[in-house]
């Protein structure tokens, strides 16, 4: 959508974007919440060159507090001295689907070491979905619901992310 080379279409006293619309009723007809495509469907910056890539945080990552899905509360505070990966995701995103076996794999060559933590930061409205999609697969690295976290830490986001904090929290 965002590179498409038609603009919208001046109908009724107003643009149509036929291919917005469309796009938008497929969304909500596989599920997609209103909140969800708010997120996805904003535009690019003017002067993004490309997607994905590493960037500078455009500010750093808050003190938070989660709970798990087991109900484990992580606390930044309490990483501190560790060098963490988190990976930000959803259910119904293709590319964190196909992102997530590495994840595990990863997680599995890491997880019984002291300097270093894989957390995921899950972005679904609909924590009910989440818990059996981590089940299903397999999954055994920590998942922490985010929502609220990730989108007050940025003013839109594209996922997956892969966030790399240092032993001093930057």
């Amino acid at each position: 959508m965002q590179t498409s080379l038609e603009p919208p279409k001046w109908s009724r006293g107003k643009f149509q974007d036929q291919l917005s619309n469309e796009a938008r009723a497929l969304w909500k007809a596989q599920g997609g919440s209103d909140a969800a495509w708010g997120l996805w469907s904003k535009p690019i910056p003017v002067g993004a060159e490309e997607l994905g890539g590493w960037e500078k945080p455009p500010k750093p990552i808050p003190a938070f507090e989660l709970a798990d899905l087991s109900g484990k509360t992580w606390r930044l505070k309490e990483l501190a001295g560790k060098k963490l990966l988190i990976n930000v995701w959803a259910t119904w995103c293709g590319p964190c689907q196909a992102e997530m076996p590495h994840l595990q794999k990863f997680y599995e060559s890491i997880k019984d070491r002291s300097d270093l933590q894989l957390l995921t930061f899950n972005v679904d409205e609909e924590l009910g979905l989440v818990g059996p999609y981590i089940k299903e697969r397999g999954y055994t690295f920590q998942v922490l619901p985010a929502f609220s976290t990730v989108v007050s830490l940025l003013d839109g986001y594209a996922i997956p992310q892969n966030w790399v904090i240092d032993e001093k929290g930057v």
